[in-house]
């Protein structure tokens, strides 16, 4: 039985190593936020405002906060506009990441958040509300952002207690729907290489056009040497999901240390729901640069790796308890 307690420590500790203990535990939220769905709600099963604006001039959007701690929050609120990730994820949190050209009526400039600063007493709840207002020569088809909520500075305790709260936000989506939602329409341009989390890597630009939401997107991509139709590396990312009128710097990441100096043709496609876009794009790369972006050592798929390690300790300590079993009656 000693034994079996060893083996079963073990196989916790990794279980721990590879697993965050906050993945099993869950995260303890100081505070939760709910909307108040009006009449003009499209999908009545959302949690976020889905909002058909067809008929609306000014509206007032309502969101209870609940402060779930026994310590006075002080929030700090924020209407936000969606963007798309380098990861191919629409993302509803605040950003500096600049809009795109073909975005006229940003959330940002359409809706506006009655209190910048919320005070909610311990574990009571406070009703918040947001001031819409629709222009006339609004386009057709889909805004989207989202009204965002965090702790005022980077954390507060308590200094007659150990506990610490750290920062934490929550954000509630907002989408507008007006007239006939139109047809994806996507741009592909300016590929350039950099470093991306330490790995080489060649960006491709892929803007969409239209005020539409797009969730199923593939993202396939060619490299070769310019004037050469050897490929030197070919990828496909999907799905991405991409916001209304944004543009994003998808990555191919190289698999190897560095990318040569020399003069490439990366061909792009992107493909949504049978019409597909592409482009061949040319760049360039000099010493100076293939010597900046260069990774110490080759990239490698961290998942397939951490899998790997995970299957060959399982292993192991299966065959040990295995053995000990056998041993154990055999005596």
């Amino acid at each position: 039985m000693k034994q079996l307690r060893i083996i079963f420590g073990v196989l916790f500790f990794f279980l721990i190593l590879f697993f965050p203990l906050s993945a099993i535990l869950g995260n303890d939220t100081a505070f939760v936020s709910e909307i108040i769905q009006p009449d003009n709600q499209i999908s009545k099963s959302a949690s976020f405002f889905d909002l058909d604006i067809n008929s609306v001039k000014q509206q007032e959007l309502e969101i209870l906060l609940t402060n779930k701690t026994n310590k006075q929050l002080v929030l700090e609120g924020a209407v936000t506009n969606a963007w798309t990730t380098i990861n191919g994820v629409i993302d509803y949190s605040s950003t500096e990441y600049p809009l795109d050209s073909t975005l006229k009526n940003p959330l940002s400039s359409l809706l506006v958040l009655n209190s910048k600063e919320i005070v909610i007493p311990p574990m009571e709840q406070i009703r918040v509300t947001a001031t819409l207002n629709i222009p006339d020569n609004i386009h057709e088809g889909v805004v989207l952002g989202g009204i965002q909520f965090c702790e005022k500075g980077d954390s507060f305790n308590n200094p007659n207690e150990s506990s610490v709260y750290n920062k934490y936000a929550v954000v509630k989506g907002v989408k507008l729907t007006k007239g006939e939602i139109p047809n994806p329409n996507i741009e592909i341009s300016n590929a350039k290489v950099s470093q991306l989390r330490k790995i080489p890597a060649i960006t491709v630009n892929i803007k969409n056009t239209e005020a539409t939401m797009i969730g199923e997107m593939s993202f396939k991509t060619e490299v070769r040497k310019e004037n050469s139709q050897e490929i030197l590396q070919s990828d496909e990312t999907k799905p991405v999901q991409m916001a209304p009128n944004s543009n994003v710097d998808l990555p191919i990441y190289w698999k190897d240390t560095t990318i040569q100096p020399g003069k490439y043709t990366v061909h792009a496609t992107v493909e949504i729901a049978g019409k597909t876009w592409d482009n061949n794009l040319n760049f360039t790369v000099d010493d100076k640069t293939s010597k900046k972006i260069a990774n110490a050592e080759k990239p490698v798929d961290n998942v397939l790796t951490i899998c790997v390690v995970i299957i060959v300790v399982l292993i192991l300590l299966s065959s040990i308890l295995a053995y000990l079993l056998i041993r154990k009656n055999k005596k």
